[in-house]
């Protein structure tokens, strides 16, 4: 992040996780069970708070040029089956780096130490940590089925990235290069989108079959219970970032909804 912003490298794709150490605001796309799909988390990233995340980046340097998927976050661990709050007591979980990620596990009573990627299967495997959340393809790519015991099937977060070019160069650039690596990007963006929903699916396959890991997929119910314990995450991030963020995303408009249907 800083190479790019100094000019040191002209493009990288980070995930929105590691924008929110520059941008807080960029935390809500961090908080539990916002979104339901990943058009969702688009359409969020179009509506005018997300066109507002967006001129931020531009205020610090970056230049946002395309949106990249990569699913919804599951949770493992090597001690029991996640199915309640309480059962996150005394779990010590790898996260990415975005404060939203770690006060998460803090308000279920477990602990959690940000690390990067390729050291997650290693620090399990050692037992250093015994608990991380991460989607289907990036568990099966670490392995990290095999360093954990446990899988509780609960799209919980979401994981995308974004591909940022220096603002500087990408102002240098002419305008014809400008549309053709748009036009480019919007083409591989579709790409990626695909491919991503397939190697997820196959990799769900691959932990469904290896017989390797208890999986359990949670029910309406313990949703509804997990829901209830991140109340406070939503709470907090409205009184510091302001309620314009989390009224456009979907979990809070489908609440409007309900009460409407409910009066």
């Amino acid at each position: 992040m800083d190479a790019l912003i100094e000019g040191d490298v002209q493009m990288i794709a980070p995930s929105t996780s590691k924008l929110t150490s520059l941008i807080p605001e960029w935390q809500v796309v961090d908080l539990p069970f916002a979104f339901e799909s990943v058009n969702e988390v688009s359409d969020y990233l179009l509506s005018p708070p997300g066109i507002v995340l967006e001129k931020k980046m531009g205020e610090k340097g970056m230049y946002p040029l395309a949106f990249w998927d990569n699913g919804f976050k599951q949770m493992t661990n090597n001690k029991r089956p996640l199915k309640r709050p309480e059962d996150f007591n005394d779990l010590d979980f790898r996260v990415m780096s975005s404060e939203m990620l770690v006060k998460q596990f803090k308000l279920l009573n477990a602990d959690a130490q940000i690390e990067p990627f390729d050291q997650v299967f290693m620090k399990l495997d050692k037992n250093k940590l015994n608990a991380q959340e991460n989607t289907f393809s990036n568990i099966v790519n670490k392995n990290i089925q095999h360093a954990q015991d446990y899988l509780t099937i609960s799209n919980h977060g979401y994981l995308g990235y974004l591909v940022l070019m220096n603002d500087a160069f990408w102002h240098s650039l002419p305008d014809d290069i400008q549309v053709i690596i748009l036009e480019t990007l919007t083409e591989t963006s579709e790409w990626e989108m695909e491919i991503a929903e397939e190697i997820n699916e196959e990799s769900l396959k691959i932990l469904e079959e290896c017989e390797c890991i208890e999986i359990h997929d949670m029910t309406e119910d313990e949703q509804k219970e997990w829901e209830d314990a991140f109340d406070p995450l939503y709470e907090e991030f409205k009184e510091r970032h302001g309620a314009q963020y989390i009224d456009y995303l979907p979990k809070h408009q489908n609440n409007l909804l309900y009460e409407e249907e409910k009066k």
